[in-house]
């Protein structure tokens, strides 16, 4: 049996957040021939249902939990169930089939796919891409409205995210083209072709793998570090997902699900991203950052590495240092989570001893791309003899002394040695190769590496997601395929993640709103008459409130 804490999730997560409204709307636009009690919104709770309990949606599942182990009252409340009145004023139960949930599935994929493989431009380019558009449209607007269901409010001042992507199989196989035995080219099979792709991901061995499927992006909360009495604030929670076909490239569905959350009024601060993200050109993920005023916290892949001249300045990680700096310290990888306590004791002190060297950032990146640095002789982190005082400062402290030598008469002087402030905007390629991977706190200092270690939280969300003893997303979990049944399967287990985030947290803090129609509130569920009432019980009461009031006096 299905718990009673479980159906008042699903009514607020699918019906009263408007999900299955919009969900019949886009698939049934005309409910002329609509079965009495018939909701189309029923296939997105037996999937959330079925999830839930067995952590599989096939469509058999979600037709044995809606029809056998839903509460009866329950059902009768969804219209699982319904009373209808035949012709010769018989009264009898009209039951959910399966071949009704098998109709809303074709449904689902004739109306709300949107992949280009399905709706191809047949009458030139363009064409169909207005219709695949509005398609996609309403399926996140869906998928949205599911997932914000589970989120709460905020502590004031958490505005921290996370940002990841994970690998999921597709239900199908991968079908190799076929051989045309009269020309010998390549021709695809006869059955239609799936929107899934060949992709790799890392495996949790750490090597990495090939997969056929899909690539699910997501958005997470990073819970404030500041406790409630000592316990954890707030929990961490999956804010939205897209969907991808494996290998595709993760900006735009990235940069979608973060103006879908600025849209809906989400303030972002800092986004933690791995060192995936640092690919990127700096004109399609840092300075679209930097335009939202978020501030991206990520690690560096090794091409990231080393020092570049830009007018007489050093630039590693992003970041300007004095042009007199050691080359030994241009480049210094982060060695991983994986290494040893000596290898992060010995990245820390490197990284130490060249951050002496890093001038200060006085004007954050602009819409422009343009950042303003000060000499780090000027602000007290080492010594310089082209800079008046400071050596004797520095020798006293103890600090690094520069071997610069005294500028000559008439030499002319680096920028960075002889002007208060300097500034810098990338125009060549290679200058924006470089300040891509800029970011507000100096790589591999103790303020950057505490806040890229809170991406820990969508990780931990993905473990839940496809842990074995919580969400249990795994391949073959489902038979559903095609961008729109898929994404609606995946955005059942972020739900579920959230759910079970939810839970956790108020069980461990009791910090959460007792009333909230997704927390336990403690009830005991056999004082709960939907699950004591019986079939017949229920249909003797139904026809006795059909009866007249005359009627019901006599029979009283």
């Amino acid at each position: 049996m299905i718990p009673h804490l479980n159906c008042r999730a699903v009514q607020h997560v699918v019906f009263d957040s408007g999900a299955a409204d919009m969900f019949e709307t886009a698939l049934r636009p005309s409910k002329r021939g609509r079965p009495a009690g018939f909701r189309y919104g029923l296939f997105l709770a037996g999937m959330l249902l079925a999830g839930m309990k067995y952590s599989q949606t096939h469509l058999s599942r979600m037709h044995t939990v809606l029809t056998e182990e839903v509460p009866l009252l329950w059902q009768y409340k969804w219209g699982i169930r319904t009373q209808r009145t035949n012709d010769d004023g018989s009264i009898t139960t009209w039951v959910l089939g399966i071949h009704d949930l098998e109709n809303v599935s074709t449904a689902l994929r004739n109306r709300l796919n949107y992949a280009p493989q399905f709706l191809p431009d047949l009458d030139g380019p363009g064409h169909a891409q207005q219709e695949r558009d509005r398609r996609k449209g309403l399926l996140q607007e869906i998928v949205d409205k599911m997932i914000g269901a589970t989120l709460i409010d905020r502590p004031a001042g958490s505005r921290d995210y996370a940002m990841d992507a994970t690998g999921i199989w597709a239900s199908e196989r991968a079908r190799a083209a076929t051989a045309d035995t009269q020309s010998g080219a390549r021709r695809p099979g006869r059955r239609r072709a799936s929107d899934a792709a060949w992709g790799s991901k890392t495996h949790k061995d750490g090597n990495t793998v090939s997969f056929f499927g899909y690539e699910m992006h997501a958005l997470a909360r990073v819970p404030t570090d500041k406790p409630v009495r000592g316990m954890q604030a707030e929990p961490s929670l999956l804010v939205g997902i897209r969907v991808t076909p494996a290998s595709e490239d993760v900006v735009a569905p990235s940069l979608e699900l973060i103006a879908t959350a600025l849209a809906q009024g989400t303030q972002i601060q800092r986004l933690m991203v791995d060192r995936h993200y640092s690919y990127k050109k700096f004109d399609r993920w840092a300075l679209p950052l930097v335009e939202r005023d978020i501030v991206q916290v990520l690690d560096l892949h090794e091409a990231d590495q080393g020092f570049y001249d830009w007018d007489q300045a050093l630039i590693a990680a992003g970041w300007v240092h004095c042009p007199f700096t050691p080359t030994h310290l241009g480049t210094i990888p982060n060695p991983g989570p994986t290494a040893t306590p000596q290898a992060r004791a010995t990245f820390r002190e490197r990284i130490a001893q060249r951050e002496q060297y890093a001038a200060r950032l006085s004007k954050p990146m602009d819409t422009n791309g343009t950042t303003r640095w000060e000499c780090p002789a000027l602000v007290g982190k080492l010594g310089c003899p082209r800079r008046p005082g400071t050596v004797e400062v520095a020798a006293e402290l103890g600090l690094p002394i520069v071997p610069a030598p005294l500028p000559a008469d008439g030499e002319h002087l680096p920028a960075l040695c002889s002007q208060g402030s300097i500034s810098l905007t990338p125009v060549t390629d290679e200058q924006r190769t470089r300040m891509k991977s800029h970011q507000r706190y100096y790589f591999g200092s103790d303020k950057q590496l505490q806040q890229y270690g809170r991406r820990t939280y969508v990780e931990g969300c993905f473990g839940t997601f496809k842990g074995d003893t919580a969400a249990n997303k795994k391949r073959g979990s489902s038979l559903h395929t095609g961008l729109a049944r898929v994404t609606l399967e995946l955005a059942t287990f972020a739900v579920i993640v959230n759910i079970i985030h939810l839970r956790s947290w108020h069980k461990r803090t009791q910090l959460g709103d007792p009333h909230h129609p997704i927390l336990d509130t403690g009830q005991p569920e056999t004082h709960d008459p939907v699950i004591l009432i019986s079939h017949a019980e229920y249909a003797a009461f139904l026809a006795h409130q059909q009866q007249q009031p005359e009627e019901r006096e006599e029979a009283a």
